[in-house]
């Protein structure tokens, strides 16, 4: 088994066409609203989403996924604080998705299906991912050179 960790984040490029999206439909509102209608209460309220979706953006790009020799972790970049550690041997299963953009942009959302017990099962989603299907594909190689190794 290797010792060798591999860092994973999000990808800029989708995120930003998605803010930039975000933020062009909003102007074009606010800017119809004021031509048009002449108030200022909608042009307000789009502001305010195109800042709740800058907020938004800002958060999702600070997210790192680690696969290491033992586990999996999901840590906030800007904090440092690791939200969910996870060791290999308590996956159970791991599915790459893509929706339209994320397959233009050749990126996706792995979710890792989890059993910390028998009863519960915990999915661990990290979304927007550059080539998802390759990492998937290394978390799945990491899983079967771990259940080798403990027989």
């Amino acid at each position: 088994m290797t010792d060798s960790t591999q860092l994973i984040r999000c990808d800029r490029r989708y995120l930003a066409i998605c803010l930039g999206v975000q933020l062009a439909v909003l102007a074009a509102v606010a800017l119809a609203d004021l031509i048009f209608w002449q108030t200022v209460a909608i042009a307000v309220v789009c502001g305010i989403l195109a800042l709740f979706a800058l907020i938004k953006w800002l958060i999702r790009k600070t997210w790192k996924f680690t696969i290491g020799a033992d586990q999996i972790r999901t840590e906030k970049l800007f904090t440092g604080h690791i939200d969910l550690r996870t060791p290999l041997d308590q996956v159970v299963g791991i599915n790459a998705y893509e929706g339209i953009i994320e397959a233009l942009l050749d990126v996706g959302t792995i979710e890792i299906s989890t059993a910390s017990s028998q009863r519960d099962h915990v999915a661990i989603k990290w979304p927007h991912l550059r080539d998802a299907r390759k990492v998937a594909d290394r978390l799945e190689s990491l899983l079967k050179e771990k259940r080798s190794s403990n027989q």
